[in-house]
């Protein structure tokens, strides 16, 4: 198994030939974009990671995606968009997972990620298997 740290909360892991992100954030608040944007829309930010990150999402193409929140820096569109793309580009099935959100967040979402990419809404408690991983789906500890 290949575990690496992202940044914030985003990890990337690889087991078997399948991989998966959880929480995947790339990209900094810039000059040129200096709003990150949440995939379930509303929250906007500008951020940083501390320390920067030097990777890209176009090293990657997931078989998956776990959102555990939908903060900008848990859930940013622009990379999560980019990782979905690469993944659909490269011939994968991608699926992404993310907390139930209410109508506008869900209409967002659908929004923002390409219609190929299969988008699960979960509630505490559901299970999901990509390949060899299996995730549970968890209640956000702050309400």
């Amino acid at each position: 198994m290949f575990i690496r740290f992202i940044a914030h909360a985003g990890f990337y892991i690889e087991e078997k030939g399948y991989s998966i992100f959880l929480d995947p954030w790339f990209s900094d608040s810039t000059i040129e974009r200096p709003v990150i944007e949440s995939l379930g829309g509303g929250f906007k930010t500008i951020d940083f990671q501390i320390p920067q990150n030097t990777d890209s999402t176009e090293h990657y193409a997931p078989d998956a995606i776990f959102i555990s929140h939908f903060h900008p820096h848990h859930a940013p569109a622009r990379d999560i968009r980019a990782l979905c793309e690469n993944s659909l580009g490269a011939g994968k099935k991608i699926k992404i997972c993310y907390p139930a959100p209410n109508a506008a967040m869900e209409e967002n979402i659908r929004a923002k990620l390409p219609g190929d990419v299969e988008k699960i809404a979960a509630a505490p408690g559901d299970m999901f298997s990509v390949g060899p991983f299996s995730v549970e789906a968890k209640e956000h500890t702050v309400p």
